[in-house]
């Protein structure tokens, strides 16, 4: 059996609440008298009469049990307002079994907020108060501090007619799933952070390619605002879109990819030259929701590399060079002695 929504339990209550009124306003007495002053009673209008009675008592007893059984929180006020119409306190006329229990406030029937909760926030008043005058009810979050900082999710609806100083609260504390969900934007904030204060561009990208998130550095290499990054294709951004494509498929057939060279076009025209690393990141079910990718930027070793590679070229070029002028002197030298060795035999033999 599912739970009641707020709306069926508004429902239930107001119709109970509109018998019991009946009951209180003596209308079993007109039904009684329907037959017009100095007429005896038929035996149809002393039916009518039982009829009414037990529908009337046994609509209280619902009324009752839907009251005292419901976990949520309930209260019937009765708004209490100043000589210039501004809504000051409210009066507890009726309180089940979890009101205790949901707001920490004991014995409230009869007496005023006021009395239980002298800090009460205004705004509270000024809510119910509303609800009170425009017959409008309103599903609200709201923390109260007083009541030592619980929180609560409430409905609340005017019972009765225009003129009526009566709301009918339905409310949980939520304190706890306020107190988680607090926490888990604490640890949002965290992972922001950690992911901002990286330099390397950061990005996740869904399983059809699109980014679904990036950090400032992303913002940075590509020249593109973040909210303009988000939902396009990750490939757009590279000078070989195809490569950078076969990149994250890649990540999601074999779970990651090491330094998997590729280049960022800026808007602005300039190229940077990246190494990535990406793997698959899970849900808590251990499906695959997306890539994670961290773009290291080697541009300026790709310079540095270049320059190396071009001095490297150099040095061989004059160590060949050298190498051949090495020969050459020696070929020289050799030659040279040759040709003065020849002449001082010659000259040695006639001797």
């Amino acid at each position: 059996m599912t739970e009641p929504t707020y709306a069926e339990l508004k429902e239930r209550l107001e119709r109970a609440e509109g018998i019991l009124r009946s009951l209180e306003h003596g209308e079993a007495d007109a039904v009684l008298s329907r037959d017009g002053p100095g007429l005896v009673r038929s035996k149809g209008a002393v039916s009518k009469e039982q009829m009414l009675m037990a529908e009337l008592s046994e609509s209280k007893e619902h009324y009752h049990t839907l009251f005292n059984s419901i976990d949520e929180g309930f209260c019937l006020i009765e708004m209490i307002y100043d000589e210039h119409e501004n809504p000051m306190d409210w009066r507890f006329l009726e309180t089940n079994p979890a009101f205790e229990k949901q707001t920490g406030l004991r014995d409230g029937v009869g007496k005023r907020m006021r009395e239980l909760a002298p800090d009460h926030e205004a705004h509270w008043f000024e809510t119910y108060g509303k609800v009170a005058q425009t017959g409008e009810p309103i599903r609200f979050q709201n923390e109260a501090k007083e009541l030592g900082g619980r929180w609560f999710d409430l409905y609340a609806f005017r019972i009765g007619e225009s003129g009526s100083y009566k709301v009918a609260i339905l409310f949980r504390d939520i304190t706890e799933s306020k107190a988680a969900e607090r926490a888990a934007q604490l640890a949002s904030q965290y992972a922001r952070s950690l992911i901002e204060a990286s330099l390397d561009p950061l990005v996740t990208i869904n399983a059809e390619g699109k980014i679904t998130d990036v950090n400032e550095a992303s913002v940075q290499a590509t020249g593109v605002p973040r909210e303009q990054l988000i939902g396009t294709d990750f490939s757009n951004y590279f000078t070989d879109p195809a490569k950078a494509r076969e990149g994250y498929l890649t990540v999601f057939s074999d779970g990651f990819v090491r330094d998997y060279p590729l280049a960022i076009h800026h808007v602005s025209g300039r190229i940077i030259d990246v190494l990535y690393n990406a793997s698959v990141y899970k849900d808590d079910k251990g499906n695959v929701v997306g890539v994670f990718a961290a773009a290291r930027d080697v541009t300026h070793q790709k310079l540095l590399d270049q320059q190396l590679w071009e001095k490297n070229t150099e040095l061989e070029s004059a160590r060949i060079t050298a190498e051949k002028a090495n020969l050459a002197k020696s070929d020289f030298l050799s030659q040279m002695s040759h040709e003065l060795r020849t002449p001082l035999n010659a000259i040695l033999g006639f001797a």
